[in-house]
């Protein structure tokens, strides 16, 4: 398994302390308020983690720790704690603002299907521990005394910011407004270990301790914790990005100090879930909570499904919109999963073939979104029941899976000029990353008609489907102008929430072919309409002058080791030039351009191109030829026979026999 490593920057292999055996510690909640949507992003993803861990056979213990004292409301350690701020509030003591808050946080993280951390522990109920880490640090000269707390001397490392790869003056602990900065650390980056009497006299939970009654700081207690239930070598330490600095960073700094040896191999980060205005936060007045979403009337999973289609080193955005799209396709995913039927003729082969794929994803960086791929592959494969459904049936063929065909689709669309598209998935629907312009449909509609048997089918308004047991599907054209607009054949609508309504169409009057693109609308009516408007526009406006018809000749040229060794060179298509129906005809002149032509040679091969050019000198049109006839390789005797006929027997030798 490969998972990015904050600490080194970089995806590496997974090898844990210990063969087979994983710790992995996550940062729990601070328990002064709910926690939002996105902080229940982080564990979704660490879920994941330790889900896939599990599946993989390893032997995970999970520990999570409850913030329920000492963190405040500034991350440079001024400030009020936060529990004793929420109780005097909410005019409750701390205890009881820390089980309401620890009761509404697991009701959230259960509605997730997150799977229970195996140890979680309240920082109150390890007071010892952090005493005996203090005690430690200042015997080795990692700690002082200051202003009646115990700071850690940052300056005593030399490798501080190894986390974060910053230099000392790049740092700034921020200091929120209204917040007075602790004046008695020696350096800016020096943090609390313990908090005495001499400061915050209203703390409502307070210890005794060898430098007075007094309570930890905040960074010592993930300390404390996972090494009472982990041991000296963790190897996985779990939290969001804006936990890095300082929060982790300073774990780094007193935990190696205490243990003399590195302490956490893996570092695992998850990015923010923003909204409009930026990152979620509970600073900013009211919040959005899971238990809200449910009482909204979404399923708590669909915001799970939300997540998993994004890779959690990715930032997302949450919209309600978005939310209802992962809403739909997660019920489309639970219906077609309920809707199937098993029997115990499992092919092996083909289960394993699927389960790898599964799992490659995961192992890769935790790839939930192609691991959701992967199993809508697996659905497809197992009943084509839509025409969504059958696009990536036909991807996965082509491609090899979707994943494959969008990378062979995306490298085609950049080589016929489509540069500003870029597909995701094989159907269409709304992806993040997942777009394209008119410009771009038009042209691969142009590249499209290349093709014409396409038209077969774009042009067929209503059709049925018989299925296997007898019964049929009627199946009709999104497309109406099929019907209603005299010269439409094709090609395709389209609709999202993001997109709007689309139609890239195409139509055929007096052998003069238009294409036409229309995206954004807001009903199938008005896409239809303006398409109507601007093909009439364009085949009332302009004309085609056909110069030269497909298969018209262009001369002749040499053709190297062929039965002939010259060959006649024809259009593959007809010359043509789009002119306003008000412009005059005017003389054209041709500039063949053509390979060397080697034997043997097809009629339908591209051997070059013609370009056409008006009196102005202008290139109008530019055109693939091929070969009139097909040239076969030559044999010894061909060659043979023309050399006597160079030298002046051929036709004499020809006449004999």
């Amino acid at each position: 398994m490969k998972i990015y490593n904050t600490l080194t920057r970089k995806i590496e292999e997974f090898v844990p302390w210990h063969e087979n055996k994983v710790g992995f510690y996550t940062c729990g909640p601070t328990v002064y308020h709910y926690a939002h949507i996105g902080n229940m992003r982080n564990y979704i993803g660490h879920d994941i983690l330790d889900k896939t861990l599990r599946y993989l056979g390893y032997d995970v213990t999970r520990v999570m720790n409850i913030t329920d004292v000492g963190h405040l409301t500034s991350d440079s350690d001024s400030g009020d704690d936060k529990m004793v701020k929420s109780a005097k509030e909410e005019h409750k003591t701390v205890m009881d603002i820390a089980r309401f808050y620890t009761d509404a946080f697991f009701h959230d993280f259960e509605l997730l299907n997150n799977r229970m951390p195996d140890i979680v522990s309240p920082a109150t109920a390890n007071i010892n521990e952090y005493i005996k880490i203090i005690e430690n640090l200042l015997e080795k000269g990692y700690a002082y005394q200051a202003g009646g707390n115990i700071y850690f001397d940052t300056t005593k490392l030399e490798d501080y910011y190894q986390l974060t790869n910053h230099k000392a003056d790049e740092m700034v602990v921020g200091v929120r407004a209204g917040v007075e900065e602790d004046n008695s650390k020696r350096n800016q980056n020096d943090f609390v270990l313990w908090f005495t009497k001499s400061k915050f006299e209203d703390q409502e939970l307070k210890w005794e301790s060898p430098w007075g009654v007094g309570y930890p700081g905040w960074h010592i207690e993930c300390t404390g914790i996972s090494i009472k239930y982990l041991g000296e070598h963790l190897d996985i330490h779990g939290g969001g990005v804006d936990n890095i600095f300082p929060h982790h960073t300073n774990e780094i700094a007193q935990s190696e100090s205490y243990l003399g040896h590195k302490w956490c191999n893996y570092w695992f980060h998850n990015e923010h879930l923003n909204d409009e205005s930026g990152k979620m936060s509970k600073s900013h007045g009211a919040i959005l909570t899971v238990s809200l979403l449910k009482e909204k009337g979404y399923n708590p999973l669909s915001f799970r499904y939300m997540c998993l289609l994004s890779h959690y080193r990715k930032q997302l955005t949450f919209s309600f919109d978005s939310l209802e799209g992962a809403e739909n396709a997660y019920k489309k995913l639970k219906s077609k999963t309920s809707s199937l039927k098993f029997d115990d003729n499992i092919d092996e082969n083909e289960f394993n073939s699927w389960k790898a794929k599964f799992v490659n994803c995961l192992e890769d960086d935790l790839n939930t979104a192609n691991g959701i791929t992967v199993l809508y592959d697996l659905l497809k494969s197992v009943a084509i029941a839509s025409g969504n459904d059958a696009v990536v049936a036909l991807a996965e063929k082509i491609g090899g899976s979707q994943s494959g065909f969008i990378d062979m689709l995306n490298k085609r669309l950049k080589e016929i000029g489509a540069t500003n598209t870029n597909f995701v998935n094989a159907h269409g629907l709304d992806a993040e990353g997942h777009y394209s312009t008119a410009r771009d449909m038009s042209i691969i509609a142009r590249e499209l008609l290349k093709h014409p048997k396409i038209l077969e089918f774009t042009s067929i308004y209503e059709e049925y489907l018989e299925k296997n047991d007898g019964s049929r599907i009627w199946l009709v054209n999104t497309n109406k102008l099929v019907r209603f607009y005299d010269g439409v054949d094709g090609l395709k609508t389209g609709f999202t929430k993001t997109a709007g309504y689309c139609l890239t169409a195409t139509a055929s009057k007096n052998n003069f072919r238009l294409i036409s693109v229309v995206m954004g609308e807001d009903t199938s009516e008005n896409r239809s309409s303006d398409t109507v408007k601007m093909l009439n526009y364009g085949f009332n406006t302009f004309k085609i002058n056909i110069i030269k018809t497909k298969g018209e000749s262009l001369g002749k040229v040499r053709v190297e080791k062929g039965k002939q060794d010259k060959a006649n060179i024809v259009l593959l298509n007809d010359a043509t030039e789009i002119l306003k129906n008000t412009d005059p005809v005017t003389e054209y002149n041709f500039n063949l351009k053509v390979n060397k032509i080697k034997a043997p040679v097809k009629v339908g091969d591209i051997v070059g191109t013609a370009e056409i050019i008006d009196s102005e000198g202008n290139i109008v049109d530019e055109v693939d030829v091929t070969v009139e006839k097909d040239i076969k390789k030559a044999n010894i005797l061909d060659y043979m026979l023309r050399n006597l006929k160079t030298i002046g027997f051929g036709k004499s030798i020809l006449k004999q026999n």
